[in-house]
């Protein structure tokens, strides 16, 4: 089993790659107003990864005077989240670890299960498209 960091990043190669070739019209400003369908489509794959069940949050804050809204992955209090990058160039573009000071400056209005890939939100063909171009590199 790979460890979860190399399939996190992984995953976001994957929506890098593909956003840069143009496959994938509606994460076209990735990281950027992706947060949100990027914490689902990452919760479904970590679940079918044997990673287990996530929470998808939904949360709003007030930088630099104007009101944003961020998504990201939590469960306990490890936080995931490959969308970060968008709110600074000094901010790492994976996050993986336990709830630092930044997310405590969010207030948390929704809190969903990542795994409920519901074709509502119309992410399946995307879905697809990301895990089809995950590319692997195995250490044996």
């Amino acid at each position: 089993m790979q460890n979860i960091e190399d399939v996190i990043r992984s995953f976001r190669e994957s929506i890098v790659e593909l956003v840069q070739e143009g496959a994938l019209p509606s994460l076209s400003n990735f990281p950027r107003g992706c947060c949100n369908d990027s914490a689902y489509l990452l919760g479904t794959y970590l679940d079918s990864m044997g990673f287990g069940k996530f929470e998808a949050i939904g949360a709003s804050s007030s930088i630099e005077g104007d009101s944003t809204t961020h998504s990201w992955l939590e469960r306990g209090d490890l936080v995931i989240d490959i969308t970060r990058s968008q709110f600074g160039d000094n901010i790492s573009n994976v996050y993986i670890g336990r709830s630092p000071e930044w997310y405590s400056d969010w207030v948390v209005e929704q809190r969903f299960s990542a795994q409920i890939f519901n074709e509502r939100l119309g992410l399946g063909n995307i879905y697809n498209e990301i895990i089809s171009n995950i590319k692997w590199v195995y250490e044996e």
